[in-house]
């Protein structure tokens, strides 16, 4: 009987030691929810993936968690609209007037003044749905004003418009596509039947110019292409091949810019900024980004600069182009 007490002793010592490591192994994985980075972030909570009836308002829900090392003011804290890739986007389609611009929405007005770490925040993300039906990837991710985004994974929704089903994961797949509306100037960039990327463009102001109706393919890559009618530079080209009548001189690309003198004093110093109301940077004068949204070119679809290239990178030759 004594071994077996004795046994039982070193058994109950045992599961002593092991429930004690267990409590350690707890506490540490609590404490090692926090980032070794100064600015991190969680996704607590997340609201289905919603479908809209053409027109129609609702919303959306977060609620994201401090796993950093440094306070956010919440003065300074927003949710951004990002594209599939991580970069800034232009407008989201679904903005309402709630927003605080094109890409942000601050936090609930009820938070706290200052979210330490390890604290919660919420948001409610109101949106209206769009004219035309389709499965549209939103994407977003928390950010500082005047530092930039914080490290953590991105946060996805899919948004169903005008009874479309929601039947995909988060876009993946090889089957492509791009869709040009020519009647509100917008492009939709499509994977596995869902809208990843939907941005403003320029196409042919009208009459000999305007840009025709059909179906296309893209038939190449051309990181800096060059108009010797026009004497302009495109960025991010990509021909359009008529699947009816061939090449015929489209294209997708970039804003076109000339090149300039960068000494010249009315460039000089100003890289990144708008000079005449036309982006400069690095000795390249872009046209104005007042043109996009509106029929301006000479037949080719334009883009913004970072929604071009994201768009070039993303399309790979032969993609089917539709001009609706």
């Amino acid at each position: 009987m004594k071994s077996l007490f004795r046994y039982l002793d070193i058994t109950t010592l045992g599961l002593a030691a092991l429930a004690s490591l267990f409590v350690y192994q707890v506490y540490a994985a609590e404490f090692n929810e926090i980032s070794e980075l100064p600015y991190h972030y969680r996704v607590v909570n997340q609201s289905p993936n919603p479908s809209y009836e053409l027109g129609s308002t609702g919303s959306l829900r977060l609620t994201i968690q401090n796993t950093g090392r440094a306070n956010w003011p919440i003065n300074q804290v927003y949710l951004s609209s990002v594209l599939f890739n991580g970069i800034k986007n232009t407008e989201s389609q679904f903005i309402t007037s709630n927003w605080v611009d094109n890409y942000r929405i601050a936090p609930m007005a009820s938070s706290p003044s200052i979210i330490r770490p390890r604290e919660k925040v919420n948001f409610i993300i109101p949106l209206k749905s769009i004219k035309r039906p389709g499965v549209f990837q939103e994407s977003f991710k928390p950010a500082l004003e005047h530092l930039g985004f914080m490290d953590g994974d991105r946060i996805d929704w899919l948004v169903g418009t005008g009874g479309s089903a929601i039947q995909y994961q988060n876009a993946a797949g090889e089957d492509k596509e791009i869709k040009i509306w020519l009647d509100d100037q917008r492009l939709w960039a499509i994977e596995n039947g869902v809208v990843i990327m939907s941005a403003p463009v320029s196409t042919g102001m009208g009459g000999v110019y305007a840009t025709p109706i059909g179906t296309y393919t893209t038939y190449n890559h051309i990181d800096r292409a060059y108009s010797s009618a026009y004497k302009l530079y495109m960025d991010n080209w990509m021909a359009l091949k008529s699947t009816k009548y061939g090449l015929k001189g489209y294209g997708i690309h970039a804003l076109p810019h000339v090149n300039v003198n960068p000494n010249n004093p009315k460039f000089k110093g100003k890289d990144g900024q708008l000079v005449g109301g036309r982006l400069y940077v690095d000795g390249r004068w872009y046209e104005g980004y007042s043109h996009i949204g509106k029929k301006m070119s000479h037949g080719c679809v334009r883009l913004g600069l970072s929604t071009s290239k994201t768009l070039f990178d993303w399309t790979e030759d032969g993609t089917k182009v539709e001009v609706i």
